[in-house]
């Protein structure tokens, strides 16, 4: 009702209810951020002369209370399936808690809205142990960028999250958290479209099951960052190399250098291109010993004996190091465009 009123009045109790609410979406150009009893007052802001829409819309869901956090979320939906386009937002950030149907619900509303771009950040999902298996599917069509950061969930409640979303357009992939292989692979086989993919997981082979896997057809592969076992595995079920603009092997800490260096040559052998390389190496066995800052500048990846034959190139090189012992990885500049064995 306050806002089928005269404009002027309209203005003037918009105003003061949004102050009431804590809500001040023109405290930024770039983003509106809501929390706590802000999130009432979203329809309100909707259909008032202050509406304005931007890049981002933040959320932030309250505490562990369930009741309290479904009420937000009605609240946040009712907002959205007001917007006047599909160009109202571009994207929008939710973190908290919820249940896993409150989920579908919400991503399907954000969908129809046109956002592109959706970032769920560390919600510790309501997932009955009783109920695991699969559910209804959930079409994204808009979305092209997808981040999804549950670091405390678990293996098979990720398998459930994965396996109900389809996003025929997506472009973009982020996940940190404990996703088997099987349902890492089984989403990006429904993705085929995906040019970036980063993911931050636990590291070791003992998890990955490479055995009777089917080619994986990523076409428009030209970015990843992962562990250096999930990139091995992944290159390894590609039909061809890939050309890859960026590559970003994850820190490690469970490995001496000339293993990690024998891996890392490994996943290169499987490489095309010329490509960005970084590389992240945090050794926990050795010697604490700080690099100077000229060192820094001169690190680069040394003429180590491998078996693998390197046919990328590199453009440029990232070496992050830490602890590093004796066995010195402190060598000349790579040169630019090298190529060859190392």
């Amino acid at each position: 009702m306050l806002t089928c009123v005269n404009r002027t009045i309209a203005m003037i109790t918009c105003s003061l209810y949004l102050e009431k609410c804590n809500f001040a979406p023109q405290t930024s150009r770039y983003s509106v951020s809501v929390t706590g009893k802000a999130f009432s007052a979203l329809p309100v802001w909707r259909r008032s002369p202050y509406f304005a829409s931007k890049p981002i819309l933040s959320c932030i869901f309250d505490g562990n209370s369930k009741a309290l956090v479904d009420k937000q979320i009605n609240h946040l939906k009712t907002m959205i399936s007001f917007l006047p386009s599909k160009l109202a937002f571009d994207q929008i950030d939710l973190w908290g808690n919820t249940t896993p149907d409150c989920l579908w619900d919400l991503l399907e509303v954000i969908d129809r809205a046109g956002f592109r771009t959706v970032d769920v950040d560390s919600w510790h999902l309501h997932m009955p142990q009783h109920n695991v298996g699969p559910g209804r599917s959930v079409q994204l069509v808009a979305l092209e960028i997808l981040r999804l950061q549950y670091p405390n969930l678990s293996s098979s409640a990720w398998a459930v999250v994965l396996g109900r979303l389809f996003v025929p357009h997506l472009r973009k992939l982020d996940i940190v958290g404990d996703v088997s292989w099987s349902s890492l692979t089984e989403f990006l086989q429904r993705h085929p479209g995906l040019c970036e993919v980063h993911l931050c997981l636990p590291s070791g082979t003992s998890h990955l099951n490479l055995t009777h896997h089917p080619t994986l057809n990523l076409p428009a592969l030209e970015a990843v960052s992962c562990p250096w076992d999930y990139l091995f595995a992944l290159l390894r079920i590609l039909p061809s190399p890939p050309h890859l603009r960026t590559l970003c092997i994850r820190p490690v800490t469970n490995l001496q250098y000339r293993a990690f260096m024998e891996n890392v040559f490994g996943c290169l052998a499987l490489c095309a291109g010329t490509m960005s390389l970084d590389i992240g190496f945090y050794p926990s066995k050795c010697q604490p010993r700080r690099v100077s800052p000229v060192s820094r500048r001169a690190i680069s990846i040394r003429r180590l004996q491998s078996s693998y034959t390197i046919r990328a190139r590199f453009s440029s090189l990232r070496l992050r190091v830490q602890n590093i012992s004796d066995e010195s990885i402190l060598v000349g500049r790579l040169p630019h465009g090298s190529q060859g064995k190392y």
